[in-house]
């Protein structure tokens, strides 16, 4: 049982997926954050918006920085024929099951999570795109197909497929989880405002187990890119509906 969880792949595997991973994970957040800044200062110059801070601004960088995610991604599968490391496929009837099932455990680890930290008294620090959408509650409304589109499939291609799949070659499945899992919350980091980081990342990390345990446990990517798209899209839900509407549901 233990060999198929893990393994120990010869040194030069180890060290390309260290490497390739780390500089997948680098490349993609630079050519998304370039993309994001050439997107704002055409819309700005144009008259599009009014500013870097204006709510076409924010969400044509919510849109722009996955983007280039994606861009990195295909660009090293396709160009570096590693079409075997993501592993997807029409979803099955199973599947679309194991998205309500999946989604439905990140509802209760969140409920779970969230009882534990309000018990130690912890503080968690808020996303930004969160604080931003309060601000302007429009924002919410475009995070839903911006999250769908370009947030859910961006992230989910670069941690679960290239990252989860280089370890796994590596290590196996479980370090291939929880190694995956730790980047993916570690670069939450840069989209934090306030106090609690940490246990911010504590949980995104935690999040990130569920959705890499889904992916191995499927062998389809598609699956923990529509329970992030659903997951996220939730929470924006439930925030335009309380500013807007007044109407409280639990995150």
């Amino acid at each position: 049982m233990g060999s198929d969880l893990y393994h120990t792949a010869d040194r030069d595997v180890r060290l390309e997926a260290v490497v390739t991973s780390l500089g997948i994970v680098a490349l993609a957040y630079g050519v998304g954050i370039v993309l994001a800044s050439l997107g704002i200062s055409v819309v700005t110059a144009t008259g599009y918006a009014s500013d870097a801070t204006s709510v076409p601004s924010l969400a044509l960088q919510y849109a722009l920085l996955p983007a280039g995610f994606v861009l990195v991604v295909v660009g090293y599968v396709v160009g570096g024929d590693h079409h075997d490391l993501l592993r997807y496929r029409l979803p099955t009837a199973r599947d679309l099951g194991l998205i309500v099932a999946g989604f439905l455990t990140l509802v209760v680890a969140s409920t779970i999570l969230g009882e534990i930290i309000t018990a130690l008294g912890v503080e968690t620090a808020q996303n930004q795109a969160i604080v931003r959408g309060r601000e302007n509650p429009v924002l919410f409304l475009l995070l839903l197909p911006i999250t769908l589109l370009f947030v859910a499939p961006g992230e989910e291609l670069v941690f679960r497929g290239v990252v989860q799949g280089k370890f796994r070659e590596a290590y196996g499945p479980l370090p291939a989880v929880v190694i995956a899992s730790l980047l993916f919350g570690i670069s939450h980091s840069g989209a934090l405002a306030g106090s609690g980081q940490v246990t911010y990342l504590a949980v995104a990390t935690i999040l990130g187990l569920i959705l890499g345990a889904v992916y191995e446990y499927t062998g389809n990517l598609l699956v923990p890119i529509a329970i992030h798209a659903v997951w996220n899209g939730r929470i924006y839900l439930v925030e335009w509906l309380e500013i807007v509407h007044g109407v409280t549901l639990p995150v």
